[in-house]
C-alpha cells in the first residue's frame, strides 16, 4: 500500500454543472471534530486570551484558498477534492487508532495518519504567508552575490512574481511534491499514543512542536509553531 496518494494537488478541470467549493478548510473537520463539545462547538481563542464560541463547519475556513483558476479562465477546486480525499482515509485511521485502541499501530493505518499530518504540517496559510514574505524581500531588497569578476552585484525578483493568484499555485505544487517526502519521514519515525482523560488540549491550524527548556526544571517546554 502507497503511504501517500499519487493524485495531483492542482489542476483538473472544473465542472461546469456544480458549484465550486469556495469555502476551504485548512484543518480537517474530523479532527476538529475531536476538540468541540457535545453541541460541536470549539473554544476559540483569541491573543491576549479573549474566548468565544467557533462552531466546527465555520472554524479554520479562508474563502477560496485552494481554488486556482485554469488556463480557460474557469476556476477549479481540485485541491479541496483531493485534500478531503487523504482527510477521510485518516478519519478512518483515528477511529481505529483512538477509538478502536487499535496498538502496535497497523501499517496501513500508520500510513493514512503520516499522510495527513504531512499534509497539514504543508497546507496551512502560515506556509504561504512565509512565501509571500520571502518574495517580498526578493523584490524590495533583493539578493546579494558575486560574480566571476569579484564584483559584487545584487538581483532582484520581478513584482509580477508575487502576484497572490501565481504563490497560491506554487503553494499547492509545493504540497504535491513535499508530501510524500514529509509523509515518509513521519511514517518511518518512532510514535507513542497518549490519552488525556483529564486535561483540556489546544489545537492550531499551525502545527506546534514542543521542545525541552533545557535552562529549567524537567516537564517544562517551549512551543515552536
Amino acid at each position: 500500500r502507497p503511504i501517500v496518494s499519487h493524485r495531483r494537488y492542482g489542476g483538473g478541470v472544473a465542472d461546469g454543472t456544480r458549484t465550486v467549493k469556495r469555502r476551504n478548510h485548512t484543518v480537517s473537520g474530523s479532527y476538529l471534530t475531536r476538540f468541540a463539545d457535545n453541541r460541536g462547538l470549539l473554544a476559540g481563542i483569541e491573543l491576549p486570551g479573549r474566548s468565544f464560541p467557533v462552531p466546527v463547519d465555520r472554524a479554520t475556513v479562508v474563502r477560496n484558498f485552494y481554488v486556482t483558476r485554469l488556463p480557460d479562465g474557469s476556476e477549479s477546486d481540485k485541491a479541496e477534492d483531493d485534500f478531503c480525499d487523504i482527510e477521510a482515509r485518516a478519519g478512518a485511521s483515528m477511529k481505529i487508532l483512538i477509538d478502536q485502541r487499535r496498538w502496535p499501530i497497523p501499517a496501513a493505518v500508520r500510513a493514512d495518519i503520516a499522510t495527513w499530518v504531512a499534509l497539514q504540517f504543508l497546507r496551512v496559510p502560515a506556509v504561504r504567508q512565509l512565501a509571500s514574505e520571502i518574495a517580498d524581500a526578493y523584490i524590495e531588497v533583493g539578493v546579494p552575490f558575486t560574480t566571476e569578476a569579484d564584483e559584487q552585484t545584487r538581483l532582484w525578483m520581478p513584482s509580477d512574481e508575487a502576484d497572490p493568484g501565481k504563490l497560491k499555485r506554487l503553494h499547492l505544487e509545493f504540497i504535491r511534491k513535499n508530501t510524500p517526502i514529509v509523509a515518509r519521514m513521519l511514517y518511518a519515525r518512532h510514535w507513542q499514543l497518549t490519552f488525556f482523560t483529564r486535561k483540556s488540549l489546544i489545537t492550531s491550524d499551525s502545527p506546534v512542536v514542543l521542545r525541552p527548556m533545557l535552562r529549567y526544571s524537567a516537564g517544562t517546554s517551549v512551543a515552536v509553531g
